[in-house]
């Protein structure tokens, strides 16, 4: 499994980072980073998660994500180490 930096913009509202954190634990994988901030209009927010995911698994994981009615951006990148 490779580890992966998912950058999600969702509305800034009351369990929006449960719902996702959710998608993650419903597939059984490990938040192993996360940080959460307000975007500058304050109706959104930004949330980076670290998690190693394997290939297939990323597919369903991002098109769940995207089925999230709140989530408008899901964008994912796989983390080089030396």
């Amino acid at each position: 499994m490779n580890q992966h930096t998912f950058i999600i913009e969702t509305a800034h509202e009351p369990g929006e980072l449960a719902r996702i954190a959710g998608v993650f634990a419903g597939r059984g994988l490990n938040i192993e980073r996360m940080t959460v901030a307000p975007l500058a209009d304050n109706r959104f927010a930004e949330i980076r998660i670290l998690s190693a995911v394997a290939e297939p698994t990323l597919r369903q994981l991002i098109k769940k994500l995207h089925k999230l009615v709140r989530v408008r951006l899901v964008e994912v990148s796989q983390v080089e180490f030396e």
